[in-house]
């Protein structure tokens, strides 16, 4: 509706109205909850304090419903609008329900207000939205305080804390809360009203000129006389209650008239917010600018256009990233770096050079603790048959050796299990990662994990058969003379002198001495020389320690060949998603209708972001602000 002329004046009216179209871009976007606090005056008092009437009389008409106990039942956002009186009606627009058009009668606006109010019940409520309830809550003094502290301790509002002058100023709701909020009352403004109820023989001059010791307000206290509900059924207008009001100012308050009443406090209101929506706009203007760059930074990640050229080109420009990211922190460079745990290239080289280090010294412990005199017997034995007449201690080694390598296999398998789940964490953070643009594409996210997945499966598999088999080859392998450092027993050990001197019954020499100790006999008898044993194990160690020293330099560098390199630097995992992509285009490129919605508005959002922010500029260029201290109007 339009505002009273002596209300909004000329020369800073487009101060005021920045803020009201600042709220109306917000508004149209959806984006009601962005982190910028409007300068705005908030009204806050008791029940029956005469919030209504006050704001009935900023307004210039009735425009709030009445009645007894708790009314206004939601917050209630008031925009004054000059209007061209010669081409448009007086009016009040309800912003939410444009359907309802301009209403000329106020009656019907305080009835669509109350229908609103009373929607589904009409509990106490923060939003226009009203809770079911039947009844009035039996917290509903803790609500009505929360909902007041909600607005009030926004450091960008004016606070107008009204109080009736026939009630105990010191127990004031409106000024308790304004203290809690504002406790040296650099943003609060009293008002005292019913004035003419007051108790015959007293007066509110003390705390109209700020004398009274009861109360200290920065901003000034100025008082008011109300429209009585009587007044208000007998259709006592706003304009007959400020005559009624200046009668009543210039009968008793005659050196402060100038100084209370609707009027004055209509101009001290101005005043104060056009100086403090200044004071606000620079910090504004950062917040807003600091909104289009996230703008903007959201547009960026999706596609802007529908083509499938297009679309290709984005999801290509993801995969990439999505490459090099993963490259990155492989390498040793992660994007947002980790202070309480190790990851990425770091956590890898952790694996090659400690990890797997330390399981290759439990290894050979574990290998030094199983090989005993015991075994070494048992091998030699093994190592003929039924029918055997010689044993090969070099067919012992092997099997011996062959034996404790297995020790080996394990942490070579598990050193490249590790790399394995640390690139597949690597990948995860990355999908992950909002910034990447996944979160736009569900279908494709699932598609590229499902492609590392199977590449990183493919490979460890591949890997992990390597190593069985390089292990499988160091024990296979004939060890040259160098290798020994002494000789190993005779291949007839164990086997009695033949002695010519006893023949065969038949004439000829059977080549053993008649009545001597079995082969068996003397073979466990010179295998438990401890010589042999000790040789034996001796060598089992020394080539167990050769091929864990070069198994140890070895497997880091196939788990880097076969595994790390297939994502940081050889192009095998952009090819085979650029595949998988192009197999699947239509499902894996399909942004769903909440992102494309949610593109639009944020394209709309951003060029209203873009005339606020010239807007904040152009007035702040206009004024010239410089904050300057506020001080009482008397």
């Amino acid at each position: 509706m339009q505002s009273p002329e002596y209300f909004i004046m000329d020369e800073s009216r487009e101060v005021i109205e920045l803020v009201n179209k600042l709220q109306a871009y917000f508004k149209s976007t959806g984006c009601t909850n962005q982190k910028i606090e409007l300068p705005q005056i908030v009204v806050v008092g008791a029940q029956s304090s005469g919030k209504s009437s006050v704001l009935d009389g900023l307004v210039g008409s009735s425009i709030l419903p009445r009645g007894s106990g708790t009314v206004t039942k939601c917050p209630i956002i008031v925009q004054l609008i000059t209007i061209n009186s010669d081409l448009e009606e007086e009016g009040i627009e309800l912003e939410d329900y444009p359907e309802d058009g301009r209403m000329q009668d106020y009656d019907d606006v305080r009835a669509k207000i109350t229908e609103l109010m009373e929607k589904d019940g009409g509990a106490i409520t923060d939003t226009p939205i009203i809770l079911t309830s039947s009844g009035e809550p039996s917290d509903l003094e803790q609500l009505i305080f929360a909902l007041s502290r909600k607005y009030i301790q926004q450091k960008n509002a004016i606070i107008l804390a009204v109080s009736p002058a026939n009630y105990d100023i010191c127990n004031s709701d409106g000024l308790l809360l304004a203290k809690e909020a504002d406790p040296d009352g650099n943003r609060t403004i009293g008002v005292l009203t019913k004035l003419d109820l007051m108790d015959e023989g007293t007066n509110a001059r003390d705390l109209l000129t700020g004398i009274s010791k009861d109360v200290q307000v920065k901003l000034g206290m100025i008082g008011l006389v109300n429209r009585s509900q009587k007044d208000i059924d007998n259709n006592f207008t706003v304009e007959q209650q400020l005559l009624k009001e200046e009668t009543f100012l210039s009968k008793n308050y005659p050196d402060l008239v100038n100084y209370n009443g609707v009027p004055f406090l209509r101009k001290r209101l101005h005043e104060l917010l056009v100086q403090h929506i200044l004071k606000c706009l620079p910090d504004i203007q950062v917040k807003l600018e600091d909104l289009l760059r996230s703008c903007e930074k959201r547009l960026a990640d999706i596609p802007d256009v529908i083509s499938q050229k297009a679309q290709f080109a984005f999801v290509n420009k993801i995969i990439l990233r999505f490459e090099n990211h993963m490259k990155t922190e492989i390498e040793g460079s992660p994007r947002s770096p980790q202070y309480d745990h190790l990851y990425g290239g770091i956590k890898i080289k952790d694996i090659f050079e400690k990890i797997f280090a330390k399981d290759m010294e439990a290894a050979v412990r574990k290998s030094d603790a199983s090989i005993n005199d015991e075994m070494i017997l048992t091998a030699f034995r093994n190592s003929g048959s039924y029918d055997s007449m010689f044993v090969n201690p070099e067919a012992v080694f092997r099997k011996l050796a062959q034996n404790q390598l297995q020790h080996i296999e394990y942490p070579a398998l598990k050193c490249a299990e590790r790399v394995n789940d640390e690139i597949m964490k690597i990948a995860d953070r990355n999908l992950a990662d909002k910034n990447n643009g996944f979160k736009h594409f569900p279908e494709l996210r699932k598609l590229l994990k499902n492609v590392v997945v199977t590449m990183l499966d493919n490979k460890l598999e591949a890997v992990k058969s390597h190593i069985v088999d390089y292990i499988r080859v160091q024990a296979s392998i004939t060890p040259t003379r160098k290798f020994f450092p002494t000789q190993l027993p005779s291949r007839n050990v164990g086997i009695p002198k033949r002695n010519p001197k006893y023949p065969k019954s038949n004439g000829l020499h059977n080549g053993y001495q008649k009545g001597s100790t079995s082969s068996s006999n003397r073979l466990h008898a010179k295998l438990r020389e401890p010589a042999t044993i000790m040789l034996i194990k001796d060598m089992v160690k020394e080539y167990f320690q050769l091929i864990r020293s070069q198994t140890q330099d070895y497997i880091p560098k196939l788990v880097a060949d076969r595994l790390i390199m297939q994502f940081s630097s050889d192009g095998s995992l952009v090819e085979e998603l650029r595949t998988r992509v192009m197999d699947n285009y239509e499902s894996m490129t399909q942004l769903p209708m909440s992102v494309r919605e949610g593109r639009l508005n944020d394209m709309k959002f951003k060029e209203h972001l873009k005339e606020a922010i010239a807007d904040v500029k152009g007035i702040l260029n206009t004024y010239n602000y410089e904050e300057e201290a506020i001080e009482p109007a008397w």
